[in-house]
């Protein structure tokens, strides 16, 4: 969950991108996770099977740490990059509180 706050810093001071930009990415991703913990939630409580999804979860917000990192090497494509990887954390993060809550 921390992971893009971090990097703001990274984004405003190495590539000049807004703090409003920046915001509306956080934004962006946190309403990702909170659109789809509900439904992620109710289906790991019909199926039980919190181990499988938590891993899902977990692998997402792993290929959104790629994305974010290739968006400081293919610093041409910051923005779209930065962006797509803010929802993939969203859709990971969907996954790992409310199943992680339920563990």
């Amino acid at each position: 969950m921390l992971l893009f706050s971090v990097l703001i810093t990274y984004y405003y001071k190495d590539f000049g991108i807004s703090l409003a930009v920046l915001g509306a990415v956080a934004i962006l991703y946190n309403v990702f996770s909170g659109l789809l913990s509900t439904p992620v939630g109710r289906y790991a409580d019909r199926t039980r099977h919190y181990r499988w999804l938590i891993t899902l979860g977990l692998v997402i917000i792993g290929l959104s740490v790629v994305i974010f990192a290739f968006s400081f090497k293919l610093s041409g494509m910051v923005l779209p990059l930065m962006i797509v990887s803010a929802v993939v954390l969203g859709v990971g993060q969907a996954f790992y509180h409310p199943i992680g809550a339920s563990i």
